[in-house]
């Protein structure tokens, strides 16, 4: 049963964070996990597929071209468990308050969404995908920052084989049934630290040229709003706001 949950987040006091703040969300969400259920958060390092995802900081403020975290002001983030483990924890997980990079921050659960796989099970002609936070793809173990379909829906069909129950949606073969109608990008180029990493954000609408590929349409794009699209989506790339019919 893929859960979403909204995570209310206040730090003591200023924090100047990186250019792509994904990065300190992902370590401070293991952060969370190595006090509130270590256990867990061993398993869930260098697990493949990933069985959760991370959104972006929500609510941040900039100070001259700076993302700041201000103290005493709360943002919040959004994490999804897509696995029943990870599912487990996020309905029980209460108020933490954590040691992190010298500096206490208060993190409160909030929000909760949450659909059975049955329930995401659905028919749809035509999806459109607005990317929240930029998006990318490994294909060939090359970055692709492209929207191809193949790229899209076969990676969501794959991670949702991976954490859902066998027979529920059709094979792979009618991913290529699934073609892109229209689209609005932009490129984005992210700076990771160590590397940079081409992306992109926007939408693109996706249109169903048969009966199974509307059943993958319709179910991978409600798996997509927990799940997020392409690579890196436990750092917050890849969030997705979904429309259509």
């Amino acid at each position: 049963m893929p859960v979403k949950r909204t995570v209310l987040l206040k730090a003591q006091e200023d924090i100047l964070l990186p250019k792509s703040p994904g990065l300190w969300l992902h370590a401070l969400f293991f952060k969370w996990l190595e006090k509130s259920h270590p256990e867990l958060g061993k398993e869930l390092h260098g697990a493949a597929p990933a069985p959760f995802s991370l959104s972006t900081l929500i609510g941040l403020k900039r100070k001259q071209k700076k993302l700041v975290l201000k103290g005493e002001e709360y943002v919040s983030f959004e994490v999804a468990g897509l696995a029943p483990q990870v599912e487990e924890w996020l309905l029980a997980a209460g108020e933490e308050e954590i040691l992190f990079n010298q500096q206490k921050i208060l993190l409160i659960p909030a929000g909760l969404k949450q659909k059975t796989f049955q329930q995401l099970v659905c028919q749809s002609k035509e999806k459109t995908f607005s990317y929240v936070s930029p998006a990318t793809f490994r294909h060939y173990g090359r970055n692709l920052p492209l929207p191809v379909p193949e790229l899209v829906f076969g990676s969501l069909l794959r991670r949702w084989h991976s954490f859902a129950e066998k027979g529920l949606l059709p094979e792979e073969d009618h991913v290529a049934d699934i073609l892109l109608k229209k689209f609005e990008l932009k490129s984005r180029m992210l700076d990771l630290q160590k590397y940079r990493l081409s992306a992109f954000v926007g939408s693109t609408t996706f249109l169903a040229a048969s009966k199974e590929a509307e059943v993958l349409l319709g179910s991978l794009a409600g798996f997509a709003v927990f799940a997020g699209v392409g690579y890196k989506t436990t750092m917050g790339f890849g969030c997705v706001e979904v429309h259509g019919t």
